[in-house]
């Protein structure tokens, strides 16, 4: 099969079943350069040299605008061409990923996270048509949760509000989630974690699923207004009403995905190991310092 003929019909099905919907149409979008480079060449027969000709073409051409792409950009194109022959590997299409020994680009350092003035002043906008922020904003400060793949993948069972442990099915066998606890059924990587929930994101989420049925999610667009699209604009007009430079390559912006950066700095800074913030951040573990996570203002 070509590379395009799989992308289209076996990479981006796949994709929109298992991701998503905002990395869906980020491939949508990068998956042209793919196809216009690539063709219909056979998914077989991409070699290292083919992509390492793909990402030199990527950081040589133009943009629409006139400018070269950013290291950070054509790592993402590069991750995505990645990802499509790890998928071509699950199907028995290729035997090995072609992309697995190419360096990634350098790319410029930005680190960015909500000031305590800025959160006040942040919450304090969060009212009438951005009161639905609220709740996915509090949780996020408190837990860290990425946006797509975990915060809008959390369901009513991944919660543990009761005073004993819980046995979460998962991986063929059971995860025991404390009380006051939730699970991370898939983060990145394919992982799952235990988080322990502060005393606010205990009540936020206790609200929000109270009278609810266990397999549905906790952030719905027809339950509390929540969705990927909601968060992406809302979140952007509340941080223009807060008065809080907004965007990822404006200098000195703030985006989503902050929230997580500024829920591990305060970890950090409220004394709480390197090792169990890594627990909480990326991988399957638990740490026993719940009075030590930080409540959102």
């Amino acid at each position: 099969m070509g590379l395009s003929e799989f992308f289209d019909n076996n990479y981006l099905s796949w994709l929109n079943e298992n991701r998503s919907a905002s990395a869906y149409r980020d491939a949508v979008s990068r998956g042209k350069e793919l196809k216009a480079f690539f063709r219909n060449q056979p998914v077989r027969e991409i070699s290292t040299t083919d992509c390492e000709r793909f990402k030199s073409m990527l950081g040589k051409a133009e943009t629409p605008r006139n400018e070269l792409r950013s290291g950070s950009t054509v790592n993402r194109y590069m991750a995505l061409l990645s990802g499509v022959c790890k998928r071509a590997i699950k199907e028995e299409f290729m035997s090995a990923n072609p992309c697995r020994q190419i360096d990634e680009e350098p790319e410029n350092s930005r680190a960015r996270y909500l000031t305590v003035e800025e959160q006040t002043g942040l919450f304090a906008v969060l009212k009438d048509d951005l009161a639905f922020l609220e709740a996915p904003i509090k949780v996020t400060l408190g837990t860290g949760l990425r946006k797509g793949i975990e915060l809008l993948k959390l369901k009513v069972g991944h919660l543990n509000f009761s005073s004993r442990p819980v046995f979460f099915p998962i991986r063929g066998g059971s995860a025991e989630i404390p009380p006051n606890w939730l699970i991370v059924v898939q983060g990145k990587g394919n992982k799952y974690r235990l988080i322990p929930m502060n005393s606010q994101v205990r009540d936020t989420l206790s609200n929000l699923c109270l009278g609810r049925a266990s397999d549905e999610f906790v952030f719905h667009k027809e339950v509390n207004e929540v969705n990927d699209y909601a968060l992406r604009w809302g979140f952007e007009q509340a941080c223009t009403r807060a008065e809080i430079v907004f965007g990822e390559t404006t200098p000195g912006g703030i985006i989503w995905h902050d929230l997580r950066r500024t829920f591990a700095t305060r970890l950090r800074a409220n004394g709480v190991h390197e090792y169990d913030i890594s627990d909480l951040w990326v991988t399957q573990g638990r740490v026993s310092r719940e009075s030590t996570l930080v409540q959102p203002a």
